[in-house]
């Protein structure tokens, strides 16, 4: 490898490195439709203006509060009469840094699904109306396939019901909502998740990095990141779903029968809060909803059918669509071989050899040419010196004895080339699936984070070290000794603060390639 290569190769490393950085800062902003109406004009669809429609407060009534908790095998809920919402909800198969259950809903925020309706005289939310419940607690056990838990609330010719159906095996459940009475009401309510998701992670910088709120808006998928710029209130339109994300957990709404007439995404105590809203004909009406509260699983939310897969992010724009189906194959090898080998760090090593012999063909060629290169050195510092002062006729002679030589002076980058999109889907897979979260390897803490002991990167000097050992079999030339010592500092540098799998696919790459060239070295010997 000469120096013009090394030069080429340290480029593509910052290119790799920065790229992503490169795209979101320059790239133009996804111009959206104007809304069609905004929160505060709300008009009555359906039923004509009552001419003395009934006082806001006539309608409220004071009461105590209850919890209802239901417990699954997968996740412990709270329920609250207070408007009938979801109080609290923990993943039992997840851990936070304190190795807790981990809690989806922000202890201190509004809870989630809550209805509010839009009247003539302004928003009417049900959240202080106290309900009746059908229980005071529900247990499913692995023989308790469902559960219901439902909410009633009566007043003088109005009347509101929400229906949880809880799975032991799931987790999503049903809420069924139907009210009667709303004749004096406007056109629309809106099922509300105000509060977003709550932070779960360590790092919580990190966590809120991918805070997010999506909605599947007439086809078109909507994102809006928690530091973005606020979208006008509600808009309106065929709606699929709506969702809103933390790094490794997801809230969906979907509607079961037809879909939402628009939505609302605002910032809620913690993240990004949604809403969906849904009309009312005649008065009342009777809907039903599937509720996703859990960890964003590609392949689970890919079973929904309705594109929900794509809030777990394998990557976006231009480089989202080269990159994302490599990044989602390499995803499902991860977990088919995960069910026999219950070690993601054992499999990342076994991913490194497969890796290694799909590229060893190409590999071989390029430490071939790279031992080409080394011995006609000689005679490409007598032509630089022979033509210095013609380079034409420079590039000529060098070229005619790369041809006699058959020697590819950019053979020792093509295998590089071809391994970045492997490289970056693989970036993708670690930062953004939950698979991995929290897997623990030797004395890796979480294969998916940065492996810092004492903040000092222990793997990526591991890695630093074997980069060293292949830069001093492959560069003899003593004007570029100096690259022997700058490419595994460089490196050590960049992959600091890369996810602890990443650093180990590459180290035993490295590895595997040291043992390759020494084996063509005494096979040439």
């Amino acid at each position: 490898m000469d120096k013009k290569s090394i030069i080429g190769f340290i480029l593509i490393a910052i290119i790799l490195v920065f790229y992503p950085y490169y795209v979101r800062l320059l790239s133009p902003k996804k111009q959206l439709p104007p809304p069609l109406r905004v929160i505060n004009e709300k008009i009555s669809l359906s039923a004509k203006p009552s001419p003395s429609p009934p006082p806001l407060e006539s309608i409220t009534q004071p009461g105590e509060e209850k919890e209802i908790k239901v417990i699954t095998p997968l996740y412990r809920a709270v329920l609250s009469t207070r408007g009938g919402i979801l109080r609290s909800y923990e993943l039992l198969h997840y851990a936070n840094s304190l190795g807790e259950p981990v809690e989806l809903i922000p202890p201190l925020g509004k809870g989630g699904l809550g209805i509010k309706f839009f009247t003539f005289r302004g928003e009417l939310p049900t959240s202080s109306w106290i309900f009746s419940s059908s229980q005071d607690s529900l247990v499913l056990s692995e023989g308790d396939s469902v559960g219901e838990v439902r909410f009633s609330f009566f007043s003088p010719g109005l009347s509101l019901t929400k229906t949880f159906r809880f799975y032991n095996n799931l987790y999503s459940f049903e809420l069924e909502v139907s009210a009667t009475g709303l004749d004096s009401l406007g056109g629309n309510y809106l099922l509300e998740f105000p509060s977003g998701m709550n932070i779960t992670e360590k790092d919580t910088s990190d966590d809120l990095r991918y805070f997010a709120s999506y909605a599947l808006w007439g086809g078109e998928l909507i994102k809006q990141k928690l530091k973005g710029k606020n979208q006008p209130s509600l808009r309106e339109g065929k709606t699929q779903w709506v969702a809103t994300r933390s790094k490794y957990f997801l809230f969906a709404n979907i509607p079961i029968e037809g879909s939402g007439s628009g939505y609302e995404f605002f910032l809620g105590d913690k993240g990004r809060g949604v809403a969906l809203q849904r009309g009312i004909e005649g008065g009342g009406f009777n809907h039903s909803f599937r509720i996703y509260l859990g960890p964003l699983n590609y392949f689970g939310l890919r079973h929904y059918g309705l594109r929900l897969e794509r809030t777990v992010g394998m990557g976006e724009g231009f480089l989202g669509k080269v990159i994302g189906p490599i990044s989602v194959g390499v995803l499902w090898f991860f977990i088919k071989l995960h069910k026999v080998i219950h070690q993601y760090g054992i499999v990342l090593i076994l991913f490194s050899l497969l890796m290694k012999l799909v590229f060893y063909p190409l590999t071989h060629k390029s430490l071939a040419s790279m031992r080409k290169m080394q011995k006609i050195q000689p005679k490409l510092a007598a032509l630089r010196e022979k033509y210095k002062k013609d380079p034409q006729k420079l590039n000529q002679e060098l070229m005619k004895l790369y041809r006699e030589q058959g020697v590819n002076p950019l053979g020792g980058c093509l295998p590089l080339l071809l391994q970045i999109p492997v490289f970056w889907a693989l970036f993708q897979v670690f930062r953004s699936t939950i698979e991995l979260r929290g897997e623990r390897f030797l004395w890796i803490k979480d294969l998916s984070r940065p492996d810092l002991v004492k903040g000092i990167p222990i793997l990526a000097i591991i890695m630093g070290i074997t980069m060293f050992i292949q830069q001093k079999q492959s560069i003899k030339d003593p004007k570029q000794k100096a690259m022997v010592y700058l490419m595994p500092i460089l490196f050590v540098f960049l992959f600091r603060s890369f996810p602890a799998g990443l650093v180990l696919y590459w180290t035993v790459f490295n590895l595997l390639t040291i043992g390759q060239q020494y084996i063509l070295e005494k096979m040439e010997s």
